[in-house]
């Protein structure tokens, strides 16, 4: 394992520390989580002190990773992330005492399986037969189709997988969005918020940087899989909600929100108006809602896109989804004037160019299309198998063969493939402060 380790560059080093005490805190307290479950004199009070440092390294090694994120190329990093999961996984399994066949298993998964794991996910790397014995109403239950996990709380709900390829996914949007936004979690000029409401939380990396940088905001997560690890701020709280029924907020906490934050949700939502109005309700007088979102329509910087361009049928794969489903993944076209419709105001809408690749002469955006297209690589697959096998009478052969040709296509940088990214926030109105008018509704980047 030393040897191995030497063998990597001087800049992973301490994201290999880290790594380790991480993973061998995670054998750990998986054991004592076992031996508490068959009843053993195991002191509790140990047990959570054991995962509320384990949540703190895990804290840590993301920190780390952004560290590193920033210092090397993206592809080198993913070659060390695999090395490190290859020479620490023999000694994390000579700690724990599984079966033979728990190790193939362990032994021959990916990185991501720890690199950002999931307390469910730990459970199921070492009983396969973990999600089969829990009900099917209940949060932590899952079903499987065609290689992917998905929930099964209230069953097709969302179309997107929630294993641990959409959680390393999710880690890669998170920080693609973190640095188009250059380092800041919102665009809307929020001050000194008090309680915050971020609506499909997902793994909750949101949420928790956002209650990292203000401790004193009372900060919550929902999402309809519970993909996040146990929150060790005091201010954060994730729950287990559907932001399309009924909403029980001022129930609860007895107060609004200062900021309800959204993104990522194209393709989720069957009644958009119903989410902003309850959004409006449910926000302070002065209090911001803002909503980030992929547009779904392609773009060349070469000019025009051909209709037999694979990006073309991207496009028109989600417009027939969105018809057939009855839930748009066009939201970014139309969000901005829902929100004013929904009666908001200093309604602002900013785009973000994405490109795919490196291909810009920006070195910004050329650290941009790096993410990007690992976006791209990361998350198809988890787009395109449940919508078109469900949908659109696909098999799973043709819609891997669809993601093999989209990957094909990623690696031709001459095309000049963007998107963009849509971000729109609005205002409450409050009669008893005045607010600054938003003049510039339509900000763009510079054009790579």
């Amino acid at each position: 394992m030393a040897r191995t380790a030497q063998a990597l560059p001087t800049k992973m080093a301490l994201v290999d520390r880290v790594f380790l005490i991480m993973a061998l805190l995670q054998a750990l307290s998986n054991i004592f989580h076992g031996i508490n479950g068959l009843g053993g004199p195991i002191d509790s009070s140990l047990h959570a002190e054991l995962t509320r440092w384990r949540m703190q390294i895990r804290r840590l090694l993301y920190c780390s990773r952004l560290w590193v994120y920033n210092r090397m190329e993206l592809e080198d990093y993913l070659k060390c992330r695999e090395a490190l999961w290859q020479s620490h996984i023999e000694a994390i399994l000579d700690v724990m005492d599984v079966s033979e066949k728990a190790r193939r298993r362990i032994t021959n998964s990916s990185a991501p399986c720890i690199d950002a794991m999931s307390v469910y996910d730990a459970e199921d790397l070492l009983d396969g037969d973990a999600s089969t014995r829990t009900l099917a109403s209940s949060p932590q239950s899952y079903r499987y189709e065609n290689g992917r996990r998905y929930h099964a709380y209230r069953d097709g709900s969302y179309w997107g997988p929630n294993d641990e390829k959409d959680v390393y996914h999710q880690t890669v949007a998170h920080h693609l969005f973190y640095r188009t936004l250059n380092d800041r979690m919102l665009v809307a000029p929020v001050t000194d918020p008090r309680n915050v409401l971020d609506i499909g939380t997902g793994v909750g990396l949101w949420a928790v940087n956002f209650a990292d940088a203000y401790p004193d905001t009372k900060v919550t997560g929902t999402d309809l899989s519970p993909l996040w690890e146990h929150p060790v701020q005091p201010n954060l709280r994730f729950q287990v909600d559907d932001c399309c029924s009924e909403w029980t907020y001022l129930e609860e906490f007895r107060e609004r929100f200062d900021v309800i934050h959204m993104r990522c949700l194209f393709g989720s939502i069957a009644d958009w108006n119903q989410l902003y109005q309850r959004c409006f309700e449910h926000l302070t007088p002065g209090g911001y809602i803002e909503q980030a979102e992929m547009s779904v329509i392609p773009h060349s910087a070469n000019g025009p896109l051909p209709h037999a361009s694979i990006f073309r049928q991207w496009e028109c794969f989600w417009s027939k989804c969105s018809v057939l489903t009855g839930k748009s993944w066009l939201i970014s076209e139309t969000m901005q004037e829902s929100i004013r419709q929904a009666g908001f105001v200093d309604v602002c809408e900013r785009h973000f160019k994405w490109p795919i690749g490196t291909w810009s002469s920006d070195p910004k955006l050329q650290e941009i299309g790096r993410w990007y297209r690992e976006f791209w690589e990361s998350g198809m697959e988890g787009w395109v198998m449940a919508l078109s096998t469900r949908y659109l009478g696909w098999t799973a052969s043709q819609a891997r063969a669809f993601v093999s040709e989209t990957r094909h296509a990623l690696a031709d940088e001459t095309n000049r493939i963007y998107f963009q990214l849509v971000v729109v926030y609005g205002r409450r109105p409050d009669h008893f402060r005045p607010h600054a008018a938003c003049y510039d509704h339509r900000r763009t980047q510079s054009h790579p």
